[in-house]
C-alpha cells in the first residue's frame, strides 16, 4: 500500500454517499501519521472497540494498548472524539441492537437532516452499523433500494425519514411498502421505519414515539 491506496481511500470518503467506518478511521489516522500505513491499525482499533463511536470514546490507556497506537495517536483520537461531541453532539457509527439503541445513536444527527431526506442504517448480525445509505427522491424505487442494500451487505436495516413530520400520510406508507418489498427480495430485515418530528423520533410501524425501553 502506498500513495495510491491513500488517495483512493480519501476519494471514497469524500465522493461517495456511503462510507465504511474502516475507510473513515483510516483517513483520520492518515492525518495523525502522514508517512505510515494505517490500514492494520484502523482494523485493530475497530476490532477492539467495535465502532467509530467506541474508538473515539476510548481512554488513552485503552488506545495505547492497541498495537501501532502510541501516545500521540491516542491523544489525537481522544481530542477528535471530544470535539465531535461538543460541536455536533453526535457519533458517526455505533451499535443498534434494538430500536431504542438506534434512536440514541441518531437522535442528535436527525436534527440537522434536511426535509424530505431518507437514510438507511445498514447493520450486521450484531447490530453494528456498517454503512449509512442516503436516498435521493429519484432513488426511492424498488430497484435502486435493492441495489444499494445489496452493496451494503446488510443483515438488517433501520430507516430514518424526515418528511416534514407527517407520520400518517398515504404516500409515506407507500414508501414503507416499497422499502419492505425491496428488502424482502434480498432477505434483509427492516427493523424499523422512523420519522423525525419536532426533535423526537416516531415509529411508523406502530405510529408512536420511541421511548428508551422500546425493544
Amino acid at each position: 500500500m502506498g500513495k495510491g491506496h491513500r488517495r483512493r481511500t480519501v476519494e471514497r470518503v469524500l465522493n461517495t454517499d456511503t462510507v465504511y467506518p474502516h475507510d473513515l478511521l483510516e483517513v483520520l489516522l492518515f492525518r495523525a501519521c502522514p508517512r505510515v500505513d494505517m490500514f492494520n491499525c484502523a482494523t485493530r482499533l475497530l476490532d477492539k472497540f467495535g465502532s467509530m463511536e467506541g474508538v473515539l470514546s476510548a481512554s488513552k490507556e485503552e488506545l495505547i494498548a492497541i498495537d501501532g497506537v502510541g501516545e500521540n495517536i491516542a491523544l489525537y483520537l481522544m481530542n477528535l472524539g471530544l470535539a465531535l461531541k461538543r460541536v455536533h453532539g453526535a457519533s458517526s457509527f455505533g451499535v443498534a441492537r434494538c430500536t431504542a439503541e438506534f434512536v440514541n445513536l441518531v437522535k442528535m444527527q436527525a436534527r440537522s437532516f434536511e426535509e424530505d431526506s431518507m437514510y438507511m442504517y445498514a447493520v450486521d448480525m450484531d447490530g453494528r452499523v456498517r454503512m449509512i445509505i442516503s436516498f435521493t427522491k429519484e432513488e426511492r424505487t424498488r430497484a435502486e433500494i435493492i441495489r444499494k442494500v445489496v452493496c451494503s451487505n446488510a443483515y438488517g436495516v433501520y430507516v430514518l425519514r424526515n418528511n416534514g413530520g407527517d407520520i400518517s400520510s398515504e404516500k409515506e406508507f407507500e414508501l414503507v411498502d416499497i422499502v419492505q418489498r425491496a428488502c424482502n427480495c434480498v432477505a434483509v430485515r427492516v427493523y424499523d421505519y422512523c420519522i423525525v418530528l419536532n426533535d423526537e423520533i416516531y415509529s411508523l410501524f406502530v405510529n408512536d414515539k420511541i421511548t428508551g425501553d422500546r425493544r
